[in-house]
């Protein structure tokens, strides 16, 4: 079995078992910085928390680094 990036086996974890939206076409990564605000990432749907690493998508868009 493998682990999904929510640390479930990927057959049980609902969030990998769903089909994914397509991403905005032509989001570019506009700025990398440490978060300022503790949010939601729209990427993976875990939260983001003040200090980690994020990206800011030319989509308007705040993610995960990785989840762009």
């Amino acid at each position: 079995m493998t682990e999904c990036r929510h640390g479930l086996e990927e057959e049980w974890c609902s969030l990998c078992k769903r089909p994914t939206p397509p991403s905005p076409e032509n989001a570019q990564v506009e700025a990398t910085f440490a978060a300022k605000f503790d949010g939601d990432c729209p990427g993976c749907d875990l939260p983001i928390y003040v200090g980690q690493t994020i990206h800011k998508l030319s989509s308007g868009r705040y993610v995960h680094q990785g989840c762009e």
